[in-house]
């Protein structure tokens, strides 16, 4: 399962929730001070639309392997 860490903007504490839950979900609180942390979930799900086709562009230009 992919995570990844979100910072609170207000005491900076690292929250990790995963990307599916993400994708789900628009806000969450945070562990550390409670504030209301507001999730991009339009920006987000584009950049990793984007990061998806780099990766997979960067699987189809690697030179194969001779067994």
């Amino acid at each position: 399962m992919q995570s990844i860490e979100v910072p609170c903007p207000v005491c900076g504490l690292e929250i990790e929730r995963s990307v599916a839950w993400i994708k789900s979900n628009g806000h969450f609180l945070c562990d550390g001070c409670g504030s209301v942390i507001t999730l991009l979930r339009d920006r987000f799900l584009k950049d990793l639309q984007s990061a998806d086709r780099l990766i997979a562009y960067s699987r189809a230009q690697a030179p194969r392997r001779l067994h």
